[in-house]
């Protein structure tokens, strides 16, 4: 800022310059860390993609030849768990914006004259909020034992199924 074409009262000590400061001695700050400015890895981003997308350690051991323990170390690290955060919260907000959408479509075709689409309609509307059942077709066992469960997926049944 160039002060020789202002007034002379406004060319007083209390003007403050962008070089300047109110108290020096107070201008002192930690030193900047690398991680101050630098995201995490690429590679990292690739083990977070990978996982996001579904993938067990192995096959992102597979493919970016980390080993797992290193891959549960990326994955646990605070900065990698901050980029995941991001990525949830931005998705949660996606689906906050299209949720009504997504209501004001199913009733609209819940009004529709067409009865396949209206039964489609009812079908996603029950999914939703949980009030689906399997029509009394089958009867779910709550006191099943793992062993029970391995037995009944290895003679062809459901696993916590009575019957197929």
């Amino acid at each position: 800022m160039d002060t020789t074409n202002l007034p002379l009262e406004t060319t007083s000590s209390s003007l403050l310059l962008p070089q300047q400061s109110a108290s020096p001695v107070y201008d002192v700050h930690r030193p900047v860390k690398k991680n101050d400015y630098t995201p995490i890895p690429l590679r990292w981003y690739n083990v977070l993609a990978l996982h996001l997308a579904g993938r067990k350690a192995i096959e992102i051991k597979q493919e970016t030849s980390y080993s797992i323990p290193m891959i549960h170390k990326i994955l646990n690290h605070k900065g990698v768990q901050a980029v995941r955060q991001q990525l949830m919260d931005s998705t949660q907000q996606e689906f906050e914006a299209l949720f009504d959408k997504i209501v004001d479509n199913i009733r609209a075709q819940l009004d529709s004259t067409d009865e396949a689409i209206k039964l489609a309609a009812q079908q996603q509307w029950l999914k939703a909020n949980g009030k689906f059942g399997n029509g009394g077709k089958t009867k779910i066992i709550t006191n099943i034992t793992a062993e029970q469960v391995v037995q009944n997926i290895l003679e062809g049944k459901d696993g916590l199924n009575d019957n197929e």
